[in-house]
């Protein structure tokens, strides 16, 4: 098969659209593993706040 300048230019534009489409795609995962980091990283927080209160609670309820 010889290479023309139209085979070219029709090679390249299926590329770009595949790569644009695989890009879409990326950029939808990534956009739903940051909802989940959200929630992930808010769960977190909550353990640290029930650590520090586990921790810190003994100690207030001996000097009362």
């Amino acid at each position: 098969m010889a290479i023309t300048p139209s085979s070219t230019r029709d090679e390249l534009i299926a590329h770009e659209r595949e790569c644009a489409q695989r890009y879409s795609n990326i950029e939808q995962q990534l956009s739903v593993g940051e909802k989940r980091f959200g929630r992930l990283e808010n769960m977190v927080w909550g353990l640290y706040l029930i650590l520090i209160t586990s921790s810190i609670l003994p100690i207030l309820l001996d000097q009362g």
